[in-house]
C-alpha cells in the first residue's frame, strides 16, 4: 500500500475539510498529489484519505485515522455498515455500504436478491476490491454469485461482470410485496434503483388516496407497480421500448391485471403536448441529462418548459411528485426554480440504507418534491 505524503493543500478545501466534507477537489495544489500513491496522509489535516486520480473533479476522499492494517480496516468498516442495515425483512434489494456515509468512500455494495454487487466510483477500489470481495464471501454464506460494477467517472458505462460464482444474469427480486425482473449483464442500470426503494414506501399513502397514476420517465414502471398493487389505473411514459417490455414484463410476474394499465412509449414532451387526460397523482423522475436525435434536455429544463403543463393534468387535490437526480444542482436551487404559488407538501430524501452524511452537500444527489393541487 503506497502512500505519499502532501504538505500544502488550499485554504478553502481545510476549511471545507475541518467542517466535514470527505473531499479534496482539484486546484492547483491537488492537482499536484502523487500519480501512483494509494493513500494520502494530508499533513494539514492530520488524516489520511485515499487518492484518486483518474476522476477529473475530485481527487482524494477522506479515510481517517486507523490503527490496525488496512485490509482488516476495510473489512471492519464493511462489518458496521452491515450492522446498521441489520433489520431490513420487506424488501430484496438493500445498499449494504453506501461510500462516504459508511467511511468507504467511493464504494457501494447492493444486495439484489441472493446475489451482491460491487459499484466503485473511486479507482482506489479497483485495485483493492479482492478484499471486498474476499469479506463478502466469508460473511454471507448462501448467496449464489458476486458481481462488480465500475462506474467512474468520464469512463465509458459498463455492464455489471460475476468474479464469483454462478451466473445470474436475470431473476426476480421483491421490495414491498411486488416483483422486479433484475438484469446485470446486459443494461448499465439494473432494472430497479435500489436509492429510491425507501422513498417508493413513503410515498404509499399518497397512493392509496389516488384512482389514476401517471408514471412520466416511466424505466422499468416501480412507481407504476405501486399503483396497479392498489388497483389504480396507471399510465406510464417512456421513450425505451425496451424498458417498456420489461415494465409489462413485471406486471405479469405479478399478476396485475394489465387492462389496468396503459404504456405509452414516446418523449414525455410530447406526451404531455397532447394529452387531454387528469390524473390524482402524478410521478416525474426524469434522467440527470436525456437526448434523442432531435433533442436533448436536462431534467431541470424539463421542469422549467413543462412544469406548467403537468400541473394542468392534475385532478383538484391531485399530486405531483417531483424527483431531481444529480449532485450538480443544489436542493435549495432546484426549490428556488419552482413556482413559489406551488404547494409544497413534502420534501423527499434518501434515507433508511442510503442516509446522508452532514457537511456533504454532493450526497443529496436524489432530491424530491410533493406538490399539492389545492
Amino acid at each position: 500500500m503506497k502512500k505519499s505524503i502532501v504538505e500544502v493543500i488550499h485554504p478553502t478545501t481545510l476549511k471545507n475539510c475541518k467542517a466535514g466534507h470527505p473531499w479534496i477537489t482539484l486546484d492547483e495544489h491537488s492537482a499536484e498529489f502523487s500519480k501512483s500513491a494509494d493513500l494520502l496522509d494530508v499533513k494539514p489535516l492530520n488524516d489520511i484519505y485515499i487518492n484518486d486520480p483518474t476522476h477529473p473533479k475530485v481527487k482524494a476522499r477522506y479515510w481517517g485515522k486507523s490503527d490496525i492494517p488496512f485490509d482488516m480496516d476495510i473489512e471492519y468498516r464493511l462489518s458496521e455498515a452491515l450492522l446498521e442495515r441489520a433489520e431490513f425483512k420487506d424488501r430484496d434489494n438493500i445498499f449494504l455500504c453506501f461510500g462516504e456515509v459508511d467511511s468507504l468512500p467511493g464504494l457501494y455494495v447492493l444486495q439484489l436478491g441472493d446475489v451482491i454487487l460491487i459499484q466503485y466510483q473511486a479507482y482506489f477500489w479497483s485495485k483493492h476490491l479482492d478484499i471486498v470481495v474476499g469479506y463478502i464471501k466469508r460473511r454471507f454464506k448462501n448467496i449464489k454469485s458476486i458481481y462488480k460494477q465500475s462506474r467512474l467517472y468520464g469512463s465509458e458505462k459498463v455492464t455489471p461482470r460475476k468474479v464469483w460464482g454462478e451466473k445470474n444474469s436475470n431473476f426476480t427480486i421483491e421490495e414491498f410485496g411486488i416483483k422486479y425482473h433484475v438484469f446485470l449483464e446486459d443494461y448499465h442500470d439494473v432494472g430497479i434503483y435500489t436509492d429510491m426503494s425507501s422513498i417508493r414506501q413513503k410515498l404509499l399513502p399518497y397512493y392509496k388516496k389516488s384512482q389514476t397514476v401517471l408514471n412520466l420517465f416511466s424505466y422499468t414502471g416501480a412507481f407504476s407497480l405501486l399503483g396497479l398493487k392498489e388497483n389504480l389505473k396507471v399510465t406510464s411514459v417512456d421513450v425505451s421500448s425496451k424498458f417498456m417490455t420489461v415494465l409489462e414484463d413485471n406486471i405479469k410476474i405479478n399478476d396485475f391485471n394489465e387492462d389496468d394499465h396503459q404504456s405509452v412509449v414516446k418523449p414525455v414532451d410530447k406526451f404531455l403536448k397532447n394529452n387531454v387526460e387528469k390524473f390524482d397523482l402524478i410521478v416525474s423522475d426524469p434522467p440527470s441529462f436525456s437526448s434523442n436525435k432531435k433533442k436533448s434536455q436536462s431534467s431541470l429544463s424539463f421542469y422549467k418548459e413543462n412544469l406548467d403543463t403537468l400541473m394542468s393534468c392534475l385532478n383538484p387535490g391531485g399530486r405531483l411528485i417531483l424527483f431531481l437526480n444529480t449532485h450538480k444542482i443544489s436542493r435549495k436551487k432546484f426549490k428556488r426554480t419552482l413556482p413559489k404559488g406551488l404547494k409544497i407538501e413534502k420534501e423527499l430524501f434518501t434515507g433508511q440504507d442510503c442516509p446522508l452524511l452532514k457537511g456533504f452537500p454532493e450526497g443529496d444527489y436524489l432530491k424530491g418534491f410533493v406538490i399539492f393541487n389545492g
